[in-house]
């Protein structure tokens, strides 16, 4: 056992018999966080073929196209869009492990399997620091903030506590980012981390994201449609509310293991949110809600190109799912992406940052650190083992799919090149001189 192992160790039996100890024996078996449907999502169209930024990212879902036919044909039939919970995602034996070293009697958080105990560390100090932590984020809520101050309180204060070595970087591209914290709070004023967040290239999706967690999980920060809010979450952290069904025409189906031939099971309520998104005309410069369609497609092209961003840096990421966020101050979207096997997931609620007012969601806390920490929670080449639909990228992205390929993160674009001209300029005018005429018939 190595010196940092030991160290570790030493910190989590600190942790003995504490409230942050059950805190985490009771959540980890929580049955509102294992069984959260994630939507298995299918791109129809999108615009990947245009080397756009990811504001200009333009996706049509599946789910979206399809009950848009529903509603013009009134049609009720089921859909052919899959769903899984939570827990086939996760590496249950894991958290079953640690979640008994928690309850047993003679035993207590010290002795979790090695490969979690620095994750379990992280999450114990963010518990036991909570109220420090929700009171620089609640902080902004009450008196609101610009995007950047947003982005770099979200990033220190919430994110970047629930990783080991808290590393995270900012955009250093925004305007009057802050060296120092600005939360409100007198005993903070911790050094923000900045750095280069660019991903893409000139022949991709490209752009900034506002924070990178380990240099491998993307963040996009929205700017909140309640800043002043003082919004109870619409779910309770202490209850289980899992038999209230959204009514709807569509019937997703149960994604099922390779060789389970068990009846597709109805549930009612699971590609319903995703298609909540106003249709009224977008508006690129509107960021007041999660599910905005232009700050979805901006999120899902993030999501899709880091993914294949970070399995280009490191092999060992090929066949994991992929977490990218979306947040705000009141709520996170996930959406999770496997470009090894061209899968694509979207957990189909928003999750509450909040459980009441000023009181952070220990319920969310623990799904996100899950996720966050997606290598040693979650398991991989899981497309091994369930049917799941291709996402359809690989597909749309034709020849352009090798660009994908060969990416790398903190690259910098052809700063000359626009493609607002690209067209008169160039495809125009070399059509002009080496375009085929007409034939007759």
């Amino acid at each position: 056992m190595g010196e940092r192992s030991v160290d570790i160790t030493t910190e989590l039996k600190k942790f003995q018999g504490t409230k942050e100890e059950q805190i985490l024996q009771i959540h980890l078996k929580k049955t509102i966080i294992l069984k959260k449907f994630y939507l298995n999502l299918v791109i129809q169209s999108c615009n990947v073929c245009k080397p756009v930024p990811f504001t200009n990212a333009d996706v049509v879902l599946l789910p979206f196209y399809e009950q848009r036919q529903q509603i013009y044909e009134y049609s009720e039939e089921e859909t052919d869009q899959q769903i899984i919970r939570f827990e086939n995602l996760l590496n249950m034996e894991l958290i079953q492990k640690l979640t008994a070293v928690c309850a047993a009697p003679d035993s207590s958080v010290d002795a979790a399997p090695e490969e979690c105990k620095s994750s379990v560390l992280c999450l114990l100090k963010f518990l036991r620091d909570i109220e420090h932590h929700q009171k620089a984020l609640s902080g902004l809520r009450e008196s609101g903030a610009d995007e950047a101050k947003l982005t770099a309180v979200i990033g220190h204060h919430f994110f970047s506590q629930l990783i080991p070595g808290k590393n995270y970087e900012i955009d250093k591209g925004f305007k009057n980012i802050p060296n120092e914290c600005p939360c409100q709070l007198k005993d903070c004023k911790q050094r923000i981390q900045t750095g280069c967040t660019t991903l893409g290239s000139d022949e991709t999706w490209h752009g900034y994201v506002d924070i990178f967690l380990n240099q491998t999980v993307a963040v996009s920060v929205i700017g909140s449609s309640s800043l002043s809010g003082n919004q109870n979450s619409d779910d309770d952290d202490d209850t289980d509310d899992e038999t209230n069904e959204i009514p709807g025409p569509s019937s997703p189906k149960q994604l099922r293991m390779h060789g389970d031939e068990t009846e597709k099971r109805r549930e009612h309520s699971a590609s319903k949110q995703l298609c909540r998104a106003s249709s009224k005309t977008r508006k690129r410069s509107s960021k007041t809600t999660l599910l905005h369609f232009n700050v979805i497609d901006q999120i899902i092209a993030e999501a899709i190109t880091n993914a294949f961003t970070q399995v280009n840096r490191n092999k060992a990421l090929s066949g994991w799912l992929i977490p990218t966020f979306g947040c705000t101050l009141d709520h996170i979207v996930v959406f999770l992406y496997d470009p090894k096997n061209d899968v694509f997931l979207q957990l189909i609620e928003q999750l509450p940052l909040w459980q009441k007012t000023n009181i952070l969601s220990v319920t969310t806390v623990v799904q996100i650190w899950m996720l966050l920490n997606f290598t040693v929670f979650m398991r991989k080449n899981i497309a091994d083992e369930y049917r799941f639909n291709s996402s359809n990228f690989h597909c749309l992205a034709g020849k352009l799919l090798k660009e994908y390929w060969n990416l790398e993160a903190g690259k910098t674009f052809g700063i000359g090149l626009n493609y607002n001209d690209f067209y008169s300029e160039k495809v125009l005018q070399t059509l002009l001189l080496h375009g085929k005429e007409v034939s007759k018939q």
